[in-house]
């Protein structure tokens, strides 16, 4: 879905500001981060901090996947020759 809102800026201190109004949903202290490219200025909300303090420790036996135990299926691709398969 997307919501075309249109905002003015003002002045704030040494800085130009612009108001999010309340129906983009937009939480106070949300972090974003603005992009100024060639195609115009946007504003993208960043995604939020997990605590994963709670699941330290609740699999203590879990280990990484070595390369060598990691089955891998040899499919044919675009770019094979037709007798390798």
């Amino acid at each position: 879905m997307t919501i075309h809102i249109n905002s003015k800026t003002f002045k704030s201190g040494n800085s130009t500001a612009v108001r999010l109004p309340k129906a983009l949903g937009i939480e106070p202290d949300t972090q974003i981060q603005i992009i100024k490219d060639d195609k115009g200025i946007h504003i993208v909300e960043l995604a939020k901090n997990i605590d994963l303090t709670g699941i330290v420790g609740c699999a203590p036996d879990m280990r990484p996947v070595r390369p060598e135990d990691r089955p891998l299926l040899k499919q044919p691709r675009a770019w094979d020759e037709p007798d390798e398969f």
